[in-house]
């Protein structure tokens, strides 16, 4: 939300998209107007490639590998690797990609052989690297960026909508609220009034981890849901 409005945090705001549009049209439904981008997070992609050249010496971290082959392509971006230093081979292991898509599923599967699968998130101008062994802090989450309430929507997942957040990535932990927080002008029921006293809890407590999540976008909509946050988050610990 922006500067101004009485819930705006300036902690959340930020860049939630980049790249290159390589698709996008126009329609009109009714009295709706609508103009569809499809955009590739990279500015290399099938039609143009890049020289994405892994070189993993023998008996060294992955994680050096990582760092010289995606450092070599963008030099201009800031690459956050958190992976284990046991990720090493007995051999040499040499490869060529002509997108981040393509390396990233090579590093996946290698990776997953490995016992660690590992992660390539790209955000903004930031290429975020990780892997099971990486803890981030979680991002707390305030009863007030609820929108509705989380639910299940399979085994050890839930599915939770915020007001729009750029400070949350694939791979975050989030912190659940415990409780409605104290605000000015907030009138709240004795808690022994059954049932109007749950309202002031989350049904979901505790730390989740953000398996994946996607942005919504309502251009000119005076709706605070017509701009938010959508993610499945699975119970920490069970992660996949």
């Amino acid at each position: 939300m922006a500067a101004g409005l009485p819930l705006a945090n300036k902690s959340q705001q930020g860049i939630i998209s980049g790249g290159f549009i390589f698709q996008s049209f126009g329609n009109w439904e009714g009295t709706e107007m609508t103009l569809t981008f499809f955009v590739y997070p990279s500015e290399y992609y099938f039609n143009n490639p890049a020289n994405f050249t892994l070189n993993w010496i023998k008996n060294t971290p992955f994680s050096d590998a990582l760092k010289q082959t995606i450092g070599g392509v963008y030099k201009k971006s800031k690459i956050n690797i958190n992976i284990s230093g046991d990720l090493k081979l007995p051999y040499d292991c040499v490869g060529f990609y002509g997108t981040l898509d393509d390396l990233a599923q090579f590093v996946l599967q290698i990776s997953t052989e490995m016992n660690h699968p590992v992660y390539i998130v790209p955000q903004a101008n930031e290429i975020n690297i990780f892997d099971d062994t990486y803890k981030p802090d979680p991002v707390p989450i305030a009863f007030t960026d609820l929108i509705g309430q989380p639910t299940w929507i399979s085994p050890n997942v839930m599915q939770v909508k915020t007001v729009l957040r750029a400070d949350i990535i694939s791979g975050s932990y989030i912190n659940m609220p415990e409780k409605f927080q104290n605000i000015p002008g907030l009138i709240s029921t004795r808690t022994d009034s059954m049932p109007s006293s749950m309202k002031y809890n989350s049904a979901f407590l505790g730390k989740f981890y953000v398996i994946e999540m996607r942005h919504i976008g309502n251009y000119r909509s005076p709706d605070g849901s017509g701009w938010a946050t959508i993610m499945n988050c699975a119970v920490e610990g069970t992660q996949p």
